[in-house]
């Protein structure tokens, strides 16, 4: 038998026992609706649940049990999935997410900023970077700060000039007073260095004529902290064509920065790492 004839069919009993309005059995009915729309997806689920008259009649069950704040959370993590999983931004789910952008209730808080900056038309929302910046702030603080890292990936270019140090400053915070996977720390570490460094990851700047003096002045560039981890992914990103003596002036630098500075041990190995690569390129020239 199909997913739609089985799966689907119970789906739509649950959905009607819903519409009937039974506030005693709603939070349990639909949280099987959210469960299966977290379940394993194929062509099937995803005709399923991007189908337009589904996704109105769940939008329905959330404005007839808004004051419901349990089942308007599970509805909106429903809707979640369905604009993560089946790539569904209609206008109909951004402006039910509106109507709750300052719903207080923290579960539904949650799920609403977990979903509505992915959508297209939060770029016109008139405050729209004053609302992304209070995202990692809101419990889970760890899971938030994910969520709010993939809103800066997505927003990467779009990033006022005045919001740029605030981001800079919430991931930087987070990197310091929390105990955080290293994978994670680079994560956190490579997207403060888009924000806050350009021009040397250009194509173009090959061609600067004073390419490798403007190089060698980003260390010392304020915060030097991220000057630094800009300075070797530029590094990195042009090892086998380093001038020799521009070589010798990089593994200076680090060595200077290594000594004179409290590290992560993770950055220490990073710039470990980068000097030796460094003096076995250098000597083959």
């Amino acid at each position: 038998m199909s997913w739609l004839k089985k799966q689907g069919s119970d789906l739509l009993e649950v959905l009607e026992k819903l519409e009937g309005g039974n506030q005693e059995e709603a939070l349990v009915l639909v949280k099987k609706i959210e469960k299966a729309s977290r379940g394993e997806f194929g062509d099937e689920p995803i005709q399923f649940f991007s189908n337009s008259s589904f996704i109105q009649r769940l939008i329905n069950i959330g404005i007839m049990y808004r004051e419901n704040m349990e089942v308007l959370a599970e509805v909106i993590a429903t809707l979640r999935q369905i604009t993560r999983r089946c790539d569904v931004k209609s206008s109909n789910i951004y402006e039910f997410l509106l109507t709750h952008i300052d719903n207080k209730n923290k579960k539904v808080k949650k799920m609403v900023a977990y979903t509505i900056p992915f959508f297209p038309q939060f770029d016109e929302y008139s405050c729209k970077w004053e609302y992304i910046l209070q995202i990692p702030y809101i419990a889970p603080k760890r899971e938030s700060i994910h969520v709010f890292r993939w809103i800066i990936e997505c927003n990467i270019q779009k990033i006022p000039e005045d919001m740029k140090e605030k981001t800079i400053g919430i991931f930087r915070d987070f990197m310091e007073k929390q105990i955080i996977h290293s994978v994670d720390y680079y994560f956190f570490l490579h997207i403060i260095e888009e924000i806050a460094y350009t021009i040397p990851f250009y194509q173009q700047f090959d061609d600067y004529s004073e390419k490798w003096k403007y190089v060698l002045e980003i260390p010392y560039i304020e915060s030097k902290k991220e000057s630094i981890h800009v300075f070797r992914r530029v590094i990195e990103r042009n090892l086998e064509v380093l001038p020799k003596e521009v070589s010798e002036k990089t593994i200076a630098i680090f060595q200077d920065y290594m000594e004179r500075q409290i590290i992560h041990p993770i950055d220490y190995n990073l710039y470990l790492d980068i000097i030796e690569q460094l003096k076995i390129i250098t000597a083959k020239k």
